[in-house]
């Protein structure tokens, strides 16, 4: 064959082999419907950022918009960040020399602070110093009540003894000094008193149950922490009554109100979702990447500090309440 004709069957062979080679994929929405080329810069230089704060958990998502895996809590100090916010310092003069003054918090008031779960807002996350057990549903799930922020018996009992104390000691007008020197453990006590959630029963996931029991006071693997739990979501309990695989009915407020699905985050969140796992999550919130991207453009144009914007545009991912048929 000649030289000419061996090149020219070369070349028919490498342009047959790029024929069949199909081009990269454009750049869509779930459901294959294209997405342009502004609209998928904005989305790709964004969603990385987004995705260290989410998670996949069972047949849905957990978002948790502040996620430190290296602070325990939303809160967003470490527990020597937590001393430095609350040492009080002040100057005063003695004898006609002024010096300065200082007081650090007491370790038991810096725990509360810097670990105590801040509220039971879904996406918060923090440290519960213990939970009463209900039913064990499974080797790393659990119906559990009565949350404890902190040990409001224990919390009494030191207040009471260090009044006592100083009142020994001739101390006067010691009450308003205790408040400051207990402020942030008095402030879970109350909070734990006077909101109800904390008593009704929730479903946590992701410590082990094995050797638990039902009516036992659970402290977590590590007593002395405590233990920490992200708020994925709230639902509905399941219908008793349902059929194996029937999507359980709505159910009447009154016969089980929503509770809250509190998962242990560590193993979770170290698990960022990828690109397509994004796209799901924003289907399943009812976004495409386009609506998104218009949604993220709004919420920056509104808030222009970019941390806060970022937390506002987080939380429009977060799932929402689920419904529940009025009487």
């Amino acid at each position: 064959m000649p030289p000419f004709s061996r090149t020219m069957t070369a070349g028919l062979v490498a342009l047959a082999a790029t024929a069949v080679v199909a081009d990269p994929p454009a750049n869509t929405e779930l459901n294959g419907d294209p997405v342009d080329a502004r609209t998928y810069r904005a989305w790709a230089g964004n969603y990385r950022q987004l995705a260290q704060y989410c998670a996949e958990f069972e047949d849905d998502f957990m978002v948790i918009p502040n996620y430190n895996r290296r602070v325990p809590s939303s809160r967003g100090l470490t527990r020597a960040q937590a001393v430095d916010e609350l040492t009080i310092t002040w100057r005063e003069t003695t004898g006609g020399i002024s010096q300065n003054r200082m007081r650090e918090p007491q370790p038991e008031e810096a725990h509360a602070y810097a670990y105590a779960l801040p509220d039971l807002e879904v996406g918060t996350y923090g440290h519960l110093h213990s939970v009463e057990i209900v039913e064990i549903l499974g080797p790393e799930e659990m119906l559990v009540k009565e949350l404890w922020l902190i040990d409001i018996d224990q919390v009494s009992d030191d207040y009471d003894r260090d009044n006592a104390r100083a009142r020994a000691n001739g101390a006067r007008n010691i009450r308003e000094q205790l408040n400051q020197l207990y402020e942030q453990r008095l402030a879970l006590k109350e909070l734990q008193e006077d909101e109800d959630a904390y008593d009704q029963t929730h479903r946590l996931v992701g410590y082990e149950t094995l050797g638990l029991s039902a009516g036992e006071r659970w402290a977590g693997p590590d007593p002395d922490e405590g233990f920490q739990v992200a708020l994925v979501r709230w639902e509905l309990p399941p219908d008793p009554e349902a059929e194996e695989g029937e999507d359980a009915p709505r159910r009447r407020r009154g016969d089980d109100d929503p509770r809250l699905v509190m998962v242990n985050p560590e193993g979770l969140m170290r698990r960022p979702l990828d690109e397509q796992a994004m796209i799901r999550l924003l289907d399943a919130r009812g976004y495409t990447i386009a609506s998104f991207v218009e949604v993220m453009r709004g919420i920056r144009e509104r808030f222009r500090d970019r941390d806060e914007a970022e937390q506002r545009l987080i939380r429009t991912l977060q799932p929402p309440m689920p419904e529940v048929e009025e009487d």
